[in-house]
């Protein structure tokens, strides 16, 4: 499957979950947590979250963090996406439309005035997907 479709895949996919898996580190030990997001076109991850928490706090001290987006599969089927990136607060210049994206998935962000929105610029993103791509199922697409 060549890469823009995968590509395009790829966005459908994140499209239509709404759980990750984000991954930081303090120290040399590892965190990981479950979060709700939005993703734009570019795969820019968007999650919400206090940021008195572990992992905003390792976020502040090293922003370098892993993703990964996954749901069930049937038996023998694997699909996901896996990334690499660099995580931080959303500035205040572009907070808006950031949070006009989030707000459309999850209404309720408006009752946890304590949040903040978080991106996750990724600097590199792997689409797998057993069906599509068969026995080499992952793909690099950034």
């Amino acid at each position: 499957m060549e890469k823009a479709r995968s590509r395009e895949k790829a966005l459908e996919y994140v499209a239509a979950n709404k759980l990750l898996t984000l991954a930081t580190v303090e120290d040399q030990t590892p965190w990981a947590v479950t979060a709700f997001y939005a993703c734009n076109k570019d795969f820019h991850l968007f999650f919400f979250s206090n940021p008195e928490t572990k992992h905003c706090q390792d976020i502040l001290k090293n922003p370098n963090v892993a993703v990964t987006i996954n749901q069930e599969q049937e038996k023998g089927e694997v699909r996901g996406v896996q990334l690499v990136g660099v995580a931080k607060e959303v500035e205040e210049a572009n907070y808006e439309t950031a949070y006009q994206l989030y707000h459309a998935r999850y209404p309720w962000a408006d009752n946890y005035p304590d949040h903040t929105l978080y991106e996750i610029t990724p600097t590199a993103l792997y689409y797998l997907d057993s069906e599509l791509l068969g026995n080499h199922f992952k793909i690099q697409i950034i």
